[in-house]
């Protein structure tokens, strides 16, 4: 049997519980990602939390026998690892509900994406008009990552997959369209920084 499969998108929406389930079921994995960044955020993520349960079991290993010492006991707790990656379902996007225009809106260039709430995601409507160009997108954003100056979630629509990265400092979202987008004419794309109208 295949023991040994290479992964596109282990970083999606989709992608990390496959991979958690493959990982759990003893395959080894070779993840092909697109964003570095995104990547290097979740191996640092696992390096602390491996190196806090090591650091936990190492001090277990190096106590003393409680029958030969004599020494007051304290309470310890230990993390569970998959405590770590149980998925929260209360983050609050409150911040981020609003009309956002796209960094680059000029005469004759008008791009505006609106996002409102949908349970424990996103919703949106994004247009973006300029001459010779139009297109129109709405949908869920499925939020997927959590930090503490940035939020990801993605739009996985067939005719148009999109990447939204919600920058929390600077109350902007950059969005990044993943393939080909059939919701806007030739010659224009979603593509940007969308700042945050107050």
């Amino acid at each position: 049997m295949i023991r040994k499969i290479a992964l596109f998108g282990s970083t999606g929406l989709l992608g990390k519980p496959v991979t958690h389930a493959l990982h759990e079921a003893g395959f080894v994995l070779t993840a092909l990602v697109r964003n570095c960044q995104i990547v290097l955020r979740i191996i640092t993520t696992i390096c602390l939390i491996l190196s806090v349960a090591f650091s936990c079991k190492q001090k277990e290993v190096t106590q003393p026998d409680p029958d030969e010492t004599d020494y007051e006991e304290t309470d310890s707790t230990t993390t569970d690892l998959k405590d770590a990656f149980e998925l929260q379902d209360d983050w609050d996007y409150q911040s981020l509900y609003g009309i956002y225009l796209h960094e680059s809106n000029t005469k004759g260039f008008t791009a505006i994406l609106e996002i409102l709430p949908d349970g424990n995601d996103l919703t949106f409507s994004l247009s973006v008009k300029q001459s010779g160009c139009n297109g129109q997108a709405d949908g869920v954003i499925g939020m997927a990552i959590h930090t503490k100056t940035e939020y990801a979630g993605f739009f996985d629509n067939p005719e148009c997959r999109m990447e939204f990265l919600f920058n929390l400092t600077q109350q902007s979202v950059r969005l990044e369209e993943v393939g080909f987008c059939r919701l806007h004419e030739r010659g224009c794309n979603f593509n940007g920084v969308y700042i945050k109208k107050q």
